[in-house]
């Protein structure tokens, strides 16, 4: 069992799978679970590069894909540096393989092309919807309503609904707001939004 592990297509396969992991779990931590799986899959890849030939060399290529990926994360719009981190990554691991039975490169084309059109795609896309994430602007940011205006849906006091930006909010009021009556947003109480009446000639 362990012969068909120790063969440069699958340690190949075996360094994919856990780059993916990895990039996972940095990109989405969570539970844990996805460090576990990274940690035992770079065990089982760790054991398969210490039986096979290596090109030492390609490691610099795969750590050279870090860059990109973190200037990924860290540079909001630049949406060619996921695809060079993909691109370097695969590569170096392509490479990094020689064949035990003579010759500079073990992992076969076929196996580099299905590998990088399915997991290289995958994470692409991960990286790509992630970094969107971190840097969209919240759905429900209430800061970004203050100074709106508005109007009352019911009375106003301790609790009570608003219309602002589109949108019903729960909302409350130092002083009783009559239900239809112009209201202006001027801060945020968690999330409640905190209004004042205005006199209709200020409602837009």
């Amino acid at each position: 069992m362990l012969d068909l592990l120790v063969t440069p297509n699958a340690a190949y396969v075996v360094l994919m799978l856990a780059i993916f992991a990895i990039i996972t779990a940095i990109l989405a931590p969570g539970t844990g679970l996805l460090e576990i799986v990274a940690l035992a899959l770079l065990t089982v890849a760790g054991y398969q590069m210490l039986q096979l030939p290596l090109n030492l060399w390609a490691l610099i290529i795969i750590a050279a894909g870090g860059v990109p990926l973190y200037l990924a994360v860290r540079r909001r719009g630049q949406r060619l540096w996921p695809g060079i981190a993909v691109m370097l990554l695969f590569v170096g691991s392509a490479l990094l393989f020689r064949n035990p039975q003579g010759g500079a490169f073990g992992v076969q084309f076929a196996v580099v092309v299905v590998v990088t059109a399915l997991e290289g795609s995958f994470i692409w896309f991960i990286m790509e919807k992630t970094i969107e994430t971190l840097f969209a602007s919240p759905v429900h940011d209430l800061s970004t309503l203050i100074g709106q205006v508005g109007e009352a849906r019911t009375d106003i006091g301790l609790d009570g609904s608003v219309y602002v930006g589109g949108e019903l909010w729960s909302a409350r009021s130092k002083t009783t707001i009559q239900a239809g009556t112009p209201v202006k947003v001027v801060g945020r109480d968690g999330f409640y939004l905190l209004v004042e009446a205005i006199s209709p000639d200020e409602a837009p």
